[in-house]
């Protein structure tokens, strides 16, 4: 009977260690693999999360500089255009002409050249007016762009006065009621900037400007 009782022991053993293992491997194996999957994904899962949230962030962040980035790439595109832009700046010269009391008879537009960032594009005006006059037009015209208060100040084109050339002036023939003194010739060469620019272009006179000047 003990020897009974004990092959009853040990075939009960073996097959509860026969279920354990077959527990382990058919059941516990598995499991404990999606597990493994389970936690690999949640870790992948979790820093896609933290990357989208760092996005969102700066998206946010774009978001709230958005405006003042429309303003700068307006202010950029009118200081340095990346075309010739010739009828605005004839608008804006013929208004400062206006404003400083002279009389703008001629614009014509000389050569192109490129450059990296910036293009340059030749550009002769023909000015009449007083001497004062003419010269509150040169100060206009150079101060369309002013660096002020750490950024630039924008009212037009990036223009540069590279030559002046004065004739009349006299008191002989007609002069003005004011000074009795014949109204200036003035020729200006300026260097109008754009971004980039193409590489040459056939000078070609533009349409004298019809502007009758003003008081300043």
């Amino acid at each position: 009977m003990k020897n009974r009782g004990r092959e009853v022991y040990v075939i009960a053993g073996v097959i509860a260690a026969v279920l354990v293992v077959a527990w382990y491997f058919l059941l516990f194996g598995p499991t404990r693999e999606k597990l493994s999957d389970l936690d690999t994904q949640i870790a992948a899962d979790e820093t896609a999360l933290a990357s989208a949230q760092q996005e969102l962030a700066l998206l946010q962040s774009y978001k709230k500089t958005a405006p003042q980035a429309e303003v700068d790439v307006m202010r950029l595109s009118r200081m340095l255009p990346e075309d010739e832009g010739i009828p605005s700046l004839i608008v804006d010269l013929t208004k400062t002409a206006s404003l400083s009391g002279v009389k703008l008879t001629g614009i014509s537009r000389g050569t192109t050249t490129a450059g990296t960032p910036f293009g340059i594009q030749t550009i002769t005006l023909a000015v009449n007016g007083e001497f004062f006059d003419v010269q509150d037009f040169l100060y206009r015209i150079e101060s369309y762009v002013r660096f002020q208060n750490t950024t630039f100040s924008v009212t037009g084109r990036l223009l540069q006065v590279t030559n002046v050339s004065l004739s009349g002036g006299s008191t002989s023939g007609t002069t003005t009621p004011t000074t009795g003194v014949a109204p200036l010739t003035v020729s200006l060469t300026l260097n109008a900037y754009l971004w980039g620019g193409a590489t040459t272009a056939t000078p070609t006179p533009t349409p004298s400007p019809t502007n009758q000047g003003g008081e300043g």
